[in-house]
This record gives structure tokens, C-alpha cells and sequence, in this order.
């Protein structure tokens, strides 16, 4: 059983000041997402994260409705998600995996290949080939961190595997690339 439903998570992240909506009001300020688009919302997972009480509560909750999508544990070798973001968010998740099967689920995350804008890479890690991967990231908007991260761990030899572990879904989409 989750510790909060998707409502519940939402109020507790606008109690704490990581998510907000904006009102409408055209004379107030609203977010530019790195996508470059703009949004009448936005969700701060770097206060989730700084929290290591919230975060372990999320991660455990994450882990939890991963195993309600009968997701096999023993099929992941590691979380990852993309830079800056969901670096805590794959150490938390992966330990949580890890615990809950007795064995350990290595955990990284790819970062910005220079001078490309948005392509992603690992600079830090060294994924063996066939390794699976499970993608994380904090917050869903268009996808494209995932997309990108998945990328880099195909270029990598790794298997990204058919989920995605996110905090806050802003994109209304139900899977990135066939992956839920």
C-alpha cells in the first residue's frame, strides 16, 4: 500500500513550497521550463530532495507502486536518471530496490554531453554491457530528460527497461516512448 495517494503527494509538495499552479493572473511570474516552453506550473524537486526524511517517504512510495505494476526487482541493475535533478532520487530509489531483494541496484546518472545543448552521457559511470536500467527522473513535463537519458544508456551498452520511476507527472502522458 502507497503511504500517499497522488493527491496527497500533490498537497504535501505545495505545503512545503516545491509545487505550485499559477493563478492566472498575468501580472504574476510563471516558469521556463529547460525545455524552453513555459508553464503555469512548476515543481521543485530539489526541496524534495535536500528533505532526507521526504525523500526516503517518496522513494519507498515509488518503490511501492512499482511493485503494484508487478515490476520484478530482480530485473534491475540500476537506477538512473539525468543531472541535476534525480541524482539523489536514483541513489534513494536504488536503495530502496535494494533492500526490498537482499542485493544491491547500483545507481547513477547521465549528464549533459558538452557543447551539444541537450544530449546526455555518462562522464562518471561505466555500464556493463546488457546491464538494465530502470529510468528515474523528478519531474515528467515533456519527457525529454528521459528520452535523453535512455539514449545514453542504449549508447552505453545498457538495457533501459520498460518503466519510469517519476515524482510528479506535470505531462498528462501515460508512458514515455512505450515505457509507463
Amino acid at each position: 500500500m502507497s503511504l500517499l495517494n497522488a493527491k496527497e503527494w500533490t498537497e504535501m509538495f505545495r505545503k512545503i513550497g516545491a509545487f505550485w499552479l499559477h493563478d492566472g493572473n498575468l501580472k504574476r511570474p510563471h516558469a521556463r521550463l529547460t525545455s524552453g516552453q513555459h508553464s503555469d506550473g512548476f515543481f521543485n524537486g530539489g526541496i524534495v530532495c535536500q528533505d532526507p526524511i521526504l525523500l526516503d517517504q517518496v522513494c519507498f512510495d515509488l518503490t511501492l507502486r512499482l511493485r503494484d505494476w508487478s515490476v520484478d526487482f530482480n530485473t534491475i541493475d540500476w537506477a538512473i536518471g539525468p543531472a541535476m535533478g534525480a541524482i539523489t532520487l536514483a541513489d534513494n530509489v536504488a536503495r530502496h530496490l535494494s533492500n526490498e531483494r537482499s542485493s544491491p541496484v547500483l545507481c547513477s546518472y547521465t549528464e549533459k554531453k558538452t557543447g551539444t545543448g541537450k544530449e546526455m552521457m555518462f562522464k562518471r559511470t561505466t555500464l556493463k554491457p546488457g546491464d538494465r536500467v530502470l529510468l528515474v527522473e523528478d519531474t515528467l513535463t515533456t519527457g525529454e530528460s528521459v528520452e535523453f537519458s535512455a539514449q545514453a544508456v542504449r549508447e552505453a551498452g545498457g538495457v533501459v527497461l520498460p518503466w519510469v520511476a517519476v515524482i510528479l507527472n506535470r505531462s498528462g502522458l501515460k508512458e514515455v516512448n512505450g515505457r509507463p
